[in-house]
């Protein structure tokens, strides 16, 4: 059975005067990154890296709506498990 990584983009926009829990990023000891409005989701690469010539690469991202321009190379899904095939995206 195949699994799916699942989750929301993550846009970059300058911070608030006085900044929300959404803002607010924290380090966990067991090394994931999360949004302190929801601690049950990680940051997460949702990039796909494509090697270049010589040390050159192409990052593509996911295109969240088809009529909308943004593309989101980051996002938070709900944290994955150590033996996940999608760890590596969280770490």
């Amino acid at each position: 059975m195949a699994e799916n990584l699942d989750g929301y983009g993550v846009q970059l926009r300058s911070k608030t005067t006085t900044p929300s829990d959404n803002q607010i990023w924290l380090f966990t000891n067991d090394g994931y990154i999360i949004c302190k409005a929801y601690p049950e989701f990680a940051l997460t690469s949702m990039a796909t890296i494509i090697p270049g010539d010589g040390d050159n690469f192409v990052a593509e991202g996911i295109r969240m709506n088809e009529d909308d321009p943004f593309i989101s190379f980051a996002g938070i899904c709900p944290k994955c498990a150590a033996n996940s095939p999608f760890i590596h995206r969280q770490r």
